[in-house]
This record gives structure tokens, C-alpha cells and sequence, in this order.
């Protein structure tokens, strides 16, 4: 670590706001966590008082801390503003890595390193509202003002990295592709352990309440199913009550009111025996950045069915059944298939651990470090004997 400042600074935070209960606050856990075991005395992490209690202990040993408000969630983005500019001012850290969508911020001689995970607010039209207005707004700043001035960028996928160069015009030499990792838990070994080995025979979907989720058409497929044998389709992720309860409603007019089981956030420690008892894990995104469910079901030796867009298609390619995500016809035909024929959904289920071993977090983190490393436009200091 420099004597008159910070190295590395990672901005944490993600993990303290409801980031934490989706991807981007799985990438901001388990890249950071990788990163400090690999160079524990290069990085610094940058967190908040506010939500002190949600950062794992390992990353909690390696903050510094400052003060930010989450409410009024309108203003969040000025806090957050003032907040990142605070940290870069008092550390002045060689290299700040930003891994989630809000927290771009610059400082001179700092390098700044942006995860861009995808660019799909920027095809989400204004809804009516002020609040609304200034999100979109903000977005279009983000992407076109911010992001540019970025020294490196790390794209999640090979097309998040073309559509950065397509749609952002961002030199191609700044944008690098470090696919994330998933975590050695997710195992067959898990299979027949937790509360989830007693559940009947479930299908799984595992998913946000957004619309590229494509929830809807999941249950529109499994109504197809035979309905004479015990199963049943389980949800699990945060979902905001409107849409959960729209979710819900859907279901039963689908008749499946005692076939569909909303989990909510499942906690980490259950994710493993949630994946590895379920029969098939249901993916089929309209659109991701990247996407990790199917690959924690692959690592886990459960058969997976998801979308035939990149990077889902890419991913799967060999060990998924791929789908039109629009056709509700392909997904139901996909769920028939697997469900009655179990010789092809374990063939399926064994090519994935193999198929995901490449995928780790420690690789993850030193293609991250070395990325750090381009940012910086001298020799960093850890390199200067």
C-alpha cells in the first residue's frame, strides 16, 4: 500500500443498497473478496456507515467508511456524488474501480476502472414522472458523459463489449472482457442436502421482478405441464410487491395458484441446495449483460433451459436447451421434453460442472488486477522495487 495514500479502491457500497440482492451485488462481493485474497494489501474498500451490517466480514476488515444517505431515493445519486468525490479526495488511491452502475466518479491522478454489466436503461423509454424523467435523465449521462472518461472499462461479455464500442463509440483498446466467476459452493454434492432436498420436484426460475426476466412466459409455459404429476415451479429473487403481486395473479388465472411458489431472496447459504435439488433450472432472459443463474445451475449438475440471445446462447451452447425467449411454444416444448425424457436431463445435468470449471472468481480477479494495472499510465507503485 502507498505511504501517502490508497492503492486500489473499490467501491462496496453495492453491497449495502439492494444491489446486494442481485447480480451486480454478487459480481461486487465475490470479485472483492477474490481481489483481497489475492492482493490483500493493494486494496482499500469503500463503504458506508449506512448498512454497515450487510458487508461480509473479510470486506468489512478492509473499509474505510464514510456517511451516505439512501432516502430520498430521488437524491440518492447526489449523495452518492458526494459521497465517491469524498473517499478519491481524502485517499487519493492510484486506481478506483467503480462495479456497479452508479458509482462513476474521477479525481485527478486517480485511474478510474468502470464494470459495465449492460446498456439496457438505455433503451427503456421515460415513463411519466418527474422522478422518473431525472432517472433516464441520469442514465443518458452516465452512459454518454461518464463512462467515456473512464480510463478502462471491463465488459462482463463479449457482446456488452461490442455494444460499448458500437453504441458508446469507446476505443477498443479501453474495454476488456473479464467474465465473472461462480462460486465453487454451487456443486451436484449439494444435491440431496437443506430444506430444499425435501420440497416435491420443482422446476426453478431464478430471477428480479424486470421485465427482461421473462417470468410471465415461464408460466405460461410450465401451464402446460402435466398437471396428474406432483410438481411444482419455484421463484426465487427480490421482487417489488406491485409486480410480484401481478406475478401472482397471472398464476393462479393460469391455474396454477398450488403450483407456484414465490421464495423472495433466498439467502446465500441456501442457494447451493436450492440449485442442485431443483430438475431443471428456467432462464430464458429477453436480455442480459451476462447472466449467472444458468451457470451456478450448470455448476451445481442441474439441466438448464435459456435463451438463444447472447451471451445465454453463448454460455450454454452444448449443455443448455436454447429457446426463443418470446416463444412460449419452444419454452413448453423444451419443459415437455426434459420432463419426459430424464435419460436427456441428466446428460444435460452432467455436462455442466465441467462445461463451468474455467468460470472462477480468482481467474476473474487477475484479469481485474491486470486491467488496473493498464489503467495506470506510469509503472504503479507496486512495481517500482
Amino acid at each position: 500500500m502507498r505511504r501517502d495514500g490508497w492503492d486500489i479502491l473499490i467501491d462496496a457500497t453495492p453491497l449495502q443498497s439492494d444491489h446486494r440482492l442481485r447480480g451486480v451485488g454478487t459480481y461486487t462481493r465475490e470479485l472483492t473478496r477474490a481481489l483481497l485474497r489475492l492482493a490483500p494489501d493493494r486494496i482499500t474498500c469503500l463503504a458506508s456507515t449506512v448498512g454497515r451490517q450487510w458487508l461480509p466480514d473479510d470486506v468489512a476488515a478492509h473499509a474505510v467508511f464514510g456517511w451516505r444517505a439512501h432516502r430520498p431515493a430521488q437524491a440518492y445519486w447526489l449523495y452518492n456524488e458526494a459521497f465517491l468525490r469524498a473517499a478519491l479526495l481524502r485517499g487519493r488511491p492510484r486506481v478506483f474501480h467503480a462495479p456497479d452502475f452508479n458509482g462513476v466518479a474521477t479525481h485527478p491522478g486517480t485511474a478510474t476502472v468502470v464494470t459495465l454489466h449492460d446498456l439496457m436503461p438505455l433503451d427503456q423509454a421515460p415513463d411519466q414522472g418527474l422522478s422518473a424523467r431525472a432517472s433516464h435523465w441520469r442514465w443518458q449521462v452516465y452512459y454518454h458523459h461518464r463512462l467515456p472518461r473512464a480510463h478502462q472499462v471491463i465488459a462482463v461479455s463479449e457482446p456488452v463489449r461490442a455494444a460499448a464500442l458500437a453504441r458508446l463509440r469507446l476505443p477498443a483498446d479501453r474495454v476488456t472482457v473479464i467474465p465473472p466467476g461462480v462460486d465453487p459452493r454451487f456443486s451436484p454434492s449439494e444435491r440431496g442436502r437443506g430444506r430444499f432436498a425435501r420440497h416435491r420436484p420443482y422446476l426453478l426460475f431464478v430471477g428480479g421482478g424486470a421485465p427482461n426476466k421473462n417470468l410471465g412466459r415461464v408460466l405460461a409455459a410450465a401451464a402446460r405441464l402435466d398437471r396428474a404429476r406432483p410438481w411444482s415451479l419455484v421463484v426465487a429473487g427480490a421482487w417489488p410487491p406491485a409486480r410480484l403481486e401481478a406475478m401472482r395473479n397471472y398464476g393462479r388465472a393460469l391455474g396454477l395458484a398450488d403450483r407456484v411458489e414465490f421464495l423472495g431472496h433466498v439467502p446465500d447459504a441456501e442457494l447451493p441446495g436450492l440449485y442442485a435439488n431443483a430438475l431443471v433450472l428456467l432462464f430464458p432472459s429477453l436480455d442480459e449483460g451476462f447472466g449467472l443463474p444458468p451457470l451456478e445451475a450448470m455448476a451445481s449438475g442441474v439441466a438448464v433451459v435459456t435463451s438463444n440471445r447472447p451471451p445465454m446462447s453463448t454460455v450454454g451452447r452444448g449443455v443448455a436447451l436454447l429457446v426463443n425467449p418470446e416463444s412460449v411454444d419452444e419454452l413448453a416444448r423444451a419443459l415437455v421434453r426434459l420432463w419426459q425424457n430424464p435419460g436427456w436431463r441428466r446428460e444435460l445435468a452432467r455436462r455442466g460442472p465441467a462445461h463451468v470449471r474455467p468460470f472462477t472468481w480468482a481467474q476473474a480477479a487477475r484479469d481485474t488486477l491486470a486491467v488496473y494495472d493498464r489503467a495506470v499510465p506510469r509503472a504503479p507503485a507496486w512495481a517500482q522495487g
